[in-house]
């Protein structure tokens, strides 16, 4: 590992291989559905497309910060993209796509996990800026819930399409949701941007 790379930035890096997976998901989605001809090469064209090889490899260490914030951009604008193309032609494929990332998720293996294991690895699966833009906050932790509140939303404004930046929650949501579901935990979603994990 170089020396100038912290663990926060290779859970960083995951978080954006994440979200790309979600992406990918979606393309291929769209192409076993025959909606759109050539979307993957129209977005990988026009937002650009993520380099999967290892993080040290690839990353400008002489601006960690900055690096990993274009990519940042890069699989956020590149979401809003491919759902919008999609859904601009037909809302009712927002459906589909909901369903498939809810499959997505339930298909993952993961170990069993407590409540405070499982809002870790949520925590650990989502883009919410940079650590430093604090955006969740963890507000109550219990015997058998955890709480956290949603600081802003920065994700939205990536979503100039023509879908709005709700999507992206719902997308989030079912991820989410069917993740817990696999461990009888409840996934609340609360007034004022609060989420709660409860047993």
């Amino acid at each position: 590992m170089s020396k100038f790379l912290a663990p926060i930035h290779f859970k960083q890096y995951d978080k954006i291989k994440n979200q790309n997976m979600i992406i990918e998901e979606i393309l291929d989605l769209n192409e076993e559905q025959s909606w759109i001809e050539d979307l993957r090469e129209e977005a990988n064209g026009k937002i650009g497309k993520l380099d999967k090889k290892p993080l040290e490899e690839i990353i400008d260490e002489t601006d960690i910060h900055g690096w990993l914030s274009e990519k940042i951009d890069l699989v956020e604008k590149k979401l809003a993209y491919v759902v919008s193309k999609i859904v601009n032609e037909d809302e009712d494929r927002k459906s589909i796509i909901l369903k498939r990332i809810m499959d997505l998720s339930l298909n993952m293996d993961e170990e069993k996990l407590d409540l405070k294991e499982a809002y870790g690895l949520i925590n650990d699966s989502f883009l919410d800026g940079m650590p430093c833009d604090r955006i969740t906050e963890v507000v109550q932790v219990t015997e058998d819930s955890v709480t956290w509140k949603r600081n802003g939303d920065i994700h939205s404004p990536y979503w100039e399409y023509g879908v709005d930046g709700e999507f992206y929650y719902q997308i989030r949501d079912a991820f989410i949701g069917a993740l817990v579901e696999k461990q009888d935990i409840k996934y609340e979603i609360l007034e004022n941007n609060m989420y709660r994990l409860k047993v």
